[in-house]
């Protein structure tokens, strides 16, 4: 290990797995930290950049190898490292590292933040939204399978195409009996039930039995029990002191690897509340946390606070759990709102600080998470992209410039945006010729459409990070005025779910595109068209 996770961009949520046992998915997982603080293995120590680095296994009949591996950066399909793995007999298997593929950025924000490998976890650990590990489940051609894995050779090309960082690694063989997985403890009185899965691999013969062992934190002797199947009841606990448990399967070949150990304590629920967009100086819908103490004693809650750089963008509206004694099985709740002072996304962290000797803390999560079609819709507003007049008589809509008085034309134009609809309608004024104020309200048109649906839409040409714009196309016939008049047109657009009526605010007043048609922004945006 060459470099300390905790020191990434939200790296603060990983504090807790150092240094613990993990079960991610079902895989078991040993979190440690060096004499130095280091707990991944990086390219290099400096920056996570680009090395190579030799992991020695030496494990017989290897099948499968998984791993937490993410990057701190990164861009869509480029290739970021390798890993090689080696066999005594001549073996060899090399697996590229691609972003978007089977590697991700490890925390939310501007860099990659998919994969698209089948064999890869998102999310095994942390949330989507905020800093996680993925694993990926690399399967081993048949030839590993009667060798000795020597070593995995891991290589990170790093810097600017994105730096990657191994977390976890764990090797599965086939002789293996591995452990239960997904242990949970409901307390009774004087017991407790313990439920699980049973093993992924049973080692080439089949499962006889399982024994769950109950240990007192503290000292003092361990009590165990036996079963053929989920759940097993252990009996005999004392009420009022914390036990840890684990649960191991046993075959013909003996007993297999324990399963991680279980530490009951309290717990919040959800750990992530997803808050709606709203605007600066508004207030959300209060969402709840519970907490519930699991432990099999009381646990005192002794504050309840928000933490994080957002905090001042989150409220406790309601607190029913600070200086609390929470008996076991007992629940207790928290309400927050957001009440935002700025646009963007905004994070912040529930802390429930408690005596609790496994869990000093527990955390929530709350944030106002926008994904990158909103974003887009929000940052870039729709602009109106073309206009053409041209007679309604003419199926080839040939443009004209100037209108000849009492004859029918049709006004196409085009919005361009994120959106995934608009509704927009023409405004038309019968103007003098030397009145350059005509046009500027909405409400002295001299006849409008209806807020019109598009007649068709069709991808665009721009893009804002994965996300593509629609071009709307919309149309209007009117009949030309006057000889001797002008003819003013302006366009308006609205949101899909607007009242069919005229009056909303004009495109956006981003400078329209490459319209190619005389279109002025002097006293509003506008069309002025001739009458001969």
């Amino acid at each position: 290990m060459n470099f300390d996770i905790r020191g990434l961009t939200g790296g603060f949520n990983y504090n807790p797995l150092f240094q613990s046992s993990q079960i991610f998915d079902g895989i078991p997982f040993d979190f440690t930290l060096d004499n130095n603080g280091n707990n991944v293995l990086c390219g290099n120590e400096i920056s996570c950049g680009s090395g190579q680095h030799v992991i020695n296994v030496g494990l017989f009949g290897v099948t499968n190898v998984y791993t937490l591996i993410n990057s701190l950066w990164g861009s869509t399909n480029i290739n970021v490292g390798s890993l090689t793995f080696n066999g005594d007999a001549g073996a060899s298997y090399t697996v590229q590292l691609i972003e978007e593929d089977n590697v991700r950025d490890h925390y939310y924000y501007i860099f990659v933040n998919t994969t698209t490998a089948p064999y890869v976890t998102q999310n095994v650990f942390g949330y989507n939204y905020g800093a996680h590990l993925d694993m990926q489940n690399f399967v081993l051609p048949s030839s590993f399978h009667n060798q000795i894995l020597n070593n995995i050779v891991f290589n990170s090309i790093g810097e600017s195409s994105g730096s990657t960082f191994i977390a976890g690694i764990t090797i599965q063989t086939n002789s293996q009996l591995s452990a239960p997985t997904a242990i949970t403890v409901t307390h009774g009185n004087g017991s407790a039930t313990v439920s699980f899965t049973a093993p992924s691999n049973n080692g080439g013969s089949a499962i006889t039995g399982y024994t769950v062992t109950a240990t007192p934190v503290g000292g003092g002797d361990a009590i165990t029990a036996t079963g053929t199947s989920s759940p097993i009841t252990v009996t005999g606990l004392t009420n009022g002191i914390t036990y840890t448990f684990t649960v191991a399967a046993t075959n013909v070949n003996g007993t297999g690897a324990a399963s991680a150990i279980v530490y009951p304590h309290p717990e919040i629920s959800p750990l992530l509340h997803l808050f709606p967009k709203i605007d600066p100086g508004t207030t959300s819908a209060a969402r709840t946390f519970t907490i519930t103490n699991k432990a099999n004693a009381t646990r005192n809650i002794t504050t309840v606070t928000l933490g994080s750089t957002d905090s001042d963008e989150f409220s406790i509206s309601a607190n029913g759990c600070e200086s609390q004694a929470l008996a076991t099985n007992a629940s207790c709740s928290v309400a927050v709102v957001f009440n935002p002072q700025n646009l963007g996304a905004k994070v912040a962290t529930l802390l429930v600080n408690m005596d609790d000797p496994n869990i000093a803390t527990l955390t929530g999560v709350m944030t106002n998470y926008e994904d990158r079609a909103s974003e887009a819709q929000r940052r870039i507003p729709a602009v109106l992209s073309t206009v053409k007049v041209y007679l309604a008589s003419d199926t080839s809509k040939t443009a004209v410039t100037q209108l000849n008085a009492g004859q029918s034309y049709t006004v196409e134009w085009k919005l361009e945006g994120y959106g995934s609809d608009y509704r927009s309608y023409a405004a038309i004024f019968d103007c003098a010729t030397s009145d350059n104020n005509c046009g500027a309200s909405a409400s002295n048109a001299t006849s409008k459409s209806n807020l019109l649906a598009a007649n068709s839409t069709v991808n665009g040409n721009w893009s804002y990070d994965d996300q593509q714009t629609k071009v709307f196309t919309y149309s209007y016939s009117f009949t030309a005025p006057a000889s001797g008049r002008r003819l003013v047109l302006r366009f308006y657009q609205g949101a899909a779910n607007d009242v069919v009526t005229v009056g909303y605010s004009p495109v956006s007043l981003l400078l329209p595109g490459n319209l190619g048609i005389g279109y002025f922004d002097n006293v509003g945006r506008r069309l002025s068209l001739l009458v001969q």
